[in-house]
């Protein structure tokens, strides 16, 4: 597991609230998409532009990926 990076939950939790005339307000991801996408670090937040009044949502997810010798669809097979 080395090739992953230490504790991916604090980088998603050090995204800003408040970019420029945006404020963010972070929310729970769907259960749904927890669901299917199973990650293991993830922020999804709100946006409103307190100028132009308008909103942006925005999900960042990270999951695990198999190494390709996990992944038997892609026909490698771990040998020696």
């Amino acid at each position: 597991m080395k090739n992953f990076a230490p504790a991916p939950g604090r980088r998603s939790d050090a995204l800003p609230l408040t970019i420029g005339d945006w404020d963010g307000k972070r929310q729970a991801l769907d259960r749904e998409a927890r669901d299917l996408l199973k990650p293991n670090a993830e922020a999804t937040l709100l946006y409103h532009n307190r100028v132009k009044n308008v909103e942006a949502y925005l999900a960042v997810v990270q999951g695990a990926r198999l190494p390709a010798h996990d992944r038997p669809h892609t026909g490698c097979v771990l040998s020696g």
